[in-house]
């Protein structure tokens, strides 16, 4: 199942980053069911932050059932579509480990991604990861909006590094000032 993922870490509460996850699954991989008018289908996720021992330190684990119209099928059929998830972890370097199931067809795809997030509040000066979004990042259904980064971006952060002439991007990072 091809997929996309990125990660950003930002200062979280007390010493732990909040580490932003964002998945892009591709839409023409998934395998929707038609029934009564709506096309069906199923994606389990799951995302393990594991540190430096390999011990397990956070993560997260959804299913999103997508029952959708016609039209709506066939935008995400074109494009695909983005899931975000948050994860409270502290200072440290991680390997977070996204794995995806879709029902329907049975596709599985996984994705290792390396991030250190860092001790903040050891740091005079420093900056977050930085959040990406273009002006095409609307036509990628987004299946929930229980992160926190709205009003960091004017549409959800993207996975996608490849974008068009006609693409507007904006960016968002924070500076940390403890000096």
């Amino acid at each position: 199942l091809p997929l996309r993922v990125f990660a950003a870490s930002l200062r979280g509460s007390d010493n732990n980053g909040s580490v932003l996850v964002v998945l892009e699954i591709d839409g023409p991989s998934l395998r929707f069911e038609e029934r009564d008018g709506r096309f069906v289908e199923a994606v389990e996720v799951a995302i393990v932050a594991a540190d430096a021992r390999a011990r397990v330190q956070g993560g997260d684990n959804q299913t999103f059932s997508l029952n959708l119209e016609p039209a709506t099928h066939e935008r995400i059929k074109r494009t695909g579509v983005r899931l975000i998830s948050q994860l409270e972890l502290p200072p440290g370097r991680y390997q977070i480990r996204v794995g995806v199931h879709e029902t329907t067809g049975g596709a599985s795809g996984t994705v290792p991604y390396d991030l250190e997030v860092p001790d903040y509040s050891e740091m005079p000066f420093a900056l977050s990861g930085v959040l990406l979004t273009s002006s095409a990042a609307e036509s990628f259904a987004t299946a929930n909006q229980d992160a926190d980064w709205t009003g960091l971006l004017p549409a959800p952060p993207v996975a996608v590094r490849v974008f068009s002439a006609s693409d507007t991007l904006t960016w968002f990072v924070e500076a940390y000032d403890d000096s």
